[in-house]
């Protein structure tokens, strides 16, 4: 990893990013890490490089709030300029769960807007960086939507997304996000091999890093926060719920195979649904439109 830049998206102290960021820089990458508040994010870099020993040069915190697309496109002209348009991993990290029905600044559902479609608009703009890279792209997402059943077209209806907080939903938003986390990287991966046909071109994983105890659900209705506490005393703790985000950074590219879906460091069964070419496409057109609306507004 000795050199290489590594692009991680919400790192945070009690996270997991945290622990990934940290091997990855004992072990010589270049790390970038976003962050909404940049104060305390230099304050988080500090104790990395401490924590790993690294050089000083090796570590970056960039501004990027994934629930405000022209800010996302702000962070991508930055990014792209300061690391010389380069990225040889990308690992789509953060993370939203919030009990409340919530839009994001764009009029997005709040879940779907962070989880998905921010990071949906980051991997499009830095599109010509990773191809050229030939990057390992690696979203982050959750075993929660091996239990979502989407209607057939509900990628088809914008309406259910825009202008909509969700309040009036059946479904779980949150497994919602992280089931079009799964559509997203196998229709990405799809896209990588048409642009390139090489054994060593850019490719896509996905990834469940189990129960683990981060802040992720700490805000919220008391009833969350109570549910949180019991969870912490059943799940994984940051530095073993990381062990599966490190895995796949890290893996020969020759053991990867693009699509994947890996679940304790090894490769898992996803929701069946997710195979769905259709599915896949509807969401990536969708996720085209919504930008085109939020961009114009």
């Amino acid at each position: 990893m000795k050199g290489k830049i590594v692009l991680i998206t919400g790192v945070a102290k009690g996270g997991i990013s945290y622990e990934t960021c940290r091997v990855l820089l004992s072990l010589g990458a270049v790390v970038v890490m976003t962050m909404r508040n940049v104060k305390s994010g230099e304050e988080t870099r500090r104790e990395l490089i401490k924590e790993s020993k690294c050089l000083e040069e090796q570590a970056h915190v960039l501004s990027l709030d994934l629930a405000d697309l022209r800010n996302v496109e702000r962070f991508v002209e930055v990014f792209k300029t300061k690391f010389n348009s380069t990225c040889h991993v990308l690992i789509n990290n953060a993370g939203l769960y919030n009990p409340l029905a919530k839009l994001t600044s764009d009029n997005i559902e709040s879940h779907f807007g962070v989880n998905h479609l921010g990071h949906f608009y980051l991997t499009e703009l830095l599109m010509d960086v990773l191809v050229k890279s030939k990057t390992r792209v690696i979203v982050v997402s959750s075993k929660l939507h091996e239990y979502y059943t989407p209607s057939e077209k509900l990628f088809t209806t914008k309406e259910e997304f825009y202008q909509n907080d969700g309040s009036k939903s059946k479904n779980d938003l949150y497994s919602r996000s992280k089931f079009a986390n799964i559509l997203y990287c196998k229709k990405l991966d799809r896209i990588f091999q048409e642009k390139d046909t090489s054994n060593d071109r850019a490719c896509c994983v996905s990834l469940h890093p189990g129960l683990v105890t981060t802040s992720i659900a700490t805000h919220g209705s008391f009833r969350t926060i109570l549910l949180y506490k019991f969870l912490a005393l059943i799940s994984k703790d940051k530095v073993h719920g990381a062990q599966t985000s490190i895995h796949c950074a890290l893996i020969d590219r020759s053991e990867i195979k693009g699509g994947e879906y890996f679940k304790d460091c090894a490769i898992s069964k996803s929701n069946p649904l997710t195979n769905d070419h259709q599915m896949q496409d509807d969401l990536w057109e969708l996720s085209l439109e919504l930008i085109s609306l939020c961009i114009k507004k």
